[in-house]
């Protein structure tokens, strides 16, 4: 999918209530390493990758600052990011908003996740240890996470996973999920069509989090929808025709609405779905 084809690029205030009149900026992924990485590695006969993720966050933020004329006049800039990039843009959420108040103070800065490391913790099924992989990836990528939370708890893996980070990001957090993601939903879960049980459970746990989040965080909004797919802003349906009961239960909100009552200050910014009904509006 092209940014044109994106409907937060769209230039029409109807269709992108939010975004219409930003300047956008798209950032391909090409580094691994869920723009956490900073490491180099060489295996056999001399063969160098590189996982420079967070280097590559650095340097456009970096950019944007150097080239942008009136970079002390902007009053908002949001960070959004999808799969991959939902899990860097928590990880690199504060680390970008403070770079951008250091040459103006005064700005508004917001990070949105689209599909990221919205993922509670279950009990993993049998023979399986979701942290091998995560030791192997951190041995390889040197990832940095969130400096705050990595500064107060340096030898812990709780810093890589949102769950339990999320307190320690300062910048105003948006979340946009689905109680299953079919694509992120966990290392050691298992296969969608098996074990309804454990689905039924892994919900209700998504929904407690969800609420503990919104609870924790009351100023961050959040839009969590009961059908399985994965990133809403790649679905048009899901932008916007499949609106979500707002958490304040005053009638229901459509994805690109929230983004714009959160961005604005206009109206509520925090919808989710029930975790035991699928939205009447996702596709059979």
């Amino acid at each position: 999918m092209t940014p044109k084809s994106l409907p937060s690029f769209d230039n029409d205030p109807a269709k992108n209530p939010a975004f219409h009149n930003f300047l956008r900026v798209f950032l391909p992924y090409c580094s691994s390493d869920l723009y956490m990485g900073t490491g180099n590695v060489t295996y056999g006969n001399n063969r160098k990758f590189f996982f420079h993720g967070r280097h590559i966050v650095d340097a456009l933020v970096k950019d944007i600052i150097k080239i942008k004329p009136d970079i002390g006049n902007m009053k908002q800039i949001v960070l959004m990011g999808t799969s991959a990039g939902g899990f860097g843009v928590a990880a690199n959420c504060d680390f970008v908003a403070e770079q951008f108040q250091a040459v103006n103070k005064n700005i508004d800065v917001r990070c949105i996740s689209d599909g990221g490391d919205f993922v509670p913790s279950v009990e993993p099924i049998d023979g399986c240890d979701p942290d091998e992989n995560g030791e192997e990836a951190g041995n390889l990528w040197k990832p940095v996470a969130d400096q705050s939370c990595m500064d107060a708890k340096p030898e812990s893996k709780e810093c890589f996973k949102f769950s339990s980070y999320y307190d320690f990001i300062k910048t105003p957090f948006m979340v946009v999920g689905n109680f299953i993601d079919t694509v992120v939903h966990g290392l050691c879960t298992p296969k969608l069509n098996e074990q309804p049980s454990f689905w039924d459970n892994y919900k209700q746990e998504v929904n407690a989090m969800a609420l503990r989040y919104i609870e924790d965080k009351p100023q961050n909004a959040i839009f969590l929808s009961n059908c399985p797919f994965h990133v809403s802003v790649k679905q048009p349906f899901a932008w916007e025709k499949m609106d979500v009961p707002a958490v304040n239960g005053q009638g229901s909100l459509l994805y690109k609405d929230v983004i714009s009552n959160w961005l604005t200050g206009d109206g509520p910014y925090q919808a989710m779905d029930s975790p035991t009904t699928i939205n009447p509006k996702c596709p059979k």
